[in-house]
């Protein structure tokens, strides 16, 4: 058995409000001025929850393709012909592409964290690379 949780955004509430207080005027008509102030705010209410309906669209709109994007290069960069790597300032791999990892011949899981300058002529005595 499923639970559905349901949330009422932020206008649905005001607005559920507003309506019981609108209800709660109907009932005593000398309060005229408030009954017609109350239909105005229910109408701005209602309004802006149409306003943050379509902002939410647009913005899941927005955020699908962000991450079309992102993926396309995402795979752009892991398949590369030529052998990237992503590095911090240290000098430390952050990311490397499939020809990175097939040039130095190592998992790429292996790879990320490591220092660049491991890969940079390592078996050479007395080499060192300043950072």
């Amino acid at each position: 058995m499923a639970i559905k949780l349901v949330f009422k955004s932020t206008a649905e509430v005001l607005l559920s409000k507003v309506e019981k207080l609108l209800h709660q005027l109907l009932q005593d008509e000398e309060n005229e001025d408030s009954l017609q102030h109350m239909q105005a705010l229910i109408q701005e209410l209602q309004t802006h929850q149409i306003e943050l309906k379509v902002q939410n669209e647009e913005l899941r709109i927005n955020q699908t393709e962000l991450s079309d994007t992102r993926d396309q290069y995402q795979r752009l960069y892991d398949c590369a012909p030529v052998a990237y790597l992503t590095l911090n300032q240290s000098g430390v791999i952050l990311e490397a592409n499939l020809k990175a990892t097939e040039l130095l011949q190592v998992n790429r899981n292996d790879l990320i964290g490591m220092p660049l300058t491991d890969y940079i002529c390592p078996g050479i005595p007395g080499y060192m690379v300043s950072t």
